[in-house]
């Protein structure tokens, strides 16, 4: 928004001191930088206005970011009605109108979210062999793949929310007990919480001694 070169703005610099210009310096002033009389083409200046540090820092810790698959997931994953689709699959249920008929959701956007979870090869879509107008829905291995990541939010939601207890456990179907809770482990099977965590490169991953990159709740990549 803020990144025009100053070379191709020069009617807007031209500008600066008229009525056109009184948004521009009104936005300089609500973002406190400069005093209100100053040019407002100031804010284009890049890597020379008070801005652009610590943007430039911020994007700096954004790039370590970088390969993280996070933005992926919840691209194909990340709203509401996916992961009640996937609860319903999970439960049993392959039919375009029992899912909505569980749900509750309306037929348009039910239709519009299989559509993607088949697209995002999540689901299958199969006709059925005895009945060639009904279709079946049904998890793919990657599907499959999200059911500890349901459990886990589930899990959360049981434990900091104000819902009603579950009336359904889910237990293994060996010995019938409920499920552990689902919890992040170290590489001998220690139990980790959040202040036993850190960053490190993926180069010095397999190296004998690597380094944190960042403590828990520092940004990445930012000095501090």
């Amino acid at each position: 928004m803020w990144g025009y070169p100053v070379q191709r703005n020069k009617k807007l610099a031209r500008m600066s001191g008229s009525r056109g210009s009184c948004l521009l310096r009104d936005t300089v002033r609500r973002l406190g930088c400069g005093n209100a009389g100053a040019p407002a083409l100031a804010i284009w200046r890049g890597a020379q206005n008070a801005l652009a540090f610590p943007i430039m820092a911020e994007r700096k810790g954004l790039d370590a970011f970088e390969g993280c698959a996070l933005p992926a997931a919840l691209e194909t994953m990340g709203e509401r009605w996916s992961f009640m689709i996937l609860r319903a699959c999970f439960s049993g249920i392959v039919y375009f109108e029992d899912f909505q008929s569980a749900l509750g959701i309306a037929r348009n956007i039910l239709s519009n979210r299989l559509g993607k979870l088949v697209a995002k090869g999540i689901l299958t879509r199969e006709p059925v062999a005895n009945d060639k107008r009904r279709v079946a829905y049904r998890l793919t291995a990657k599907g499959k793949a999200l059911v500890p990541v349901m459990i886990a939010l589930r899990q959360w939601g049981e434990r900091w929310e104000d819902v009603p207890p579950a009336r359904r456990l889910l237990a293994d179907n060996r010995d019938l007990q409920p499920v552990r809770q689902i919890c992040l482990q170290s590489a001998d099977g220690r139990l980790l919480d959040y202040d036993d965590l850190c960053w490190i490169e993926a180069e010095d991953a397999s190296s004998d001694e690597p380094g944190c990159a960042s403590a828990p709740g520092h940004a990445i990549g930012l000095a501090r």
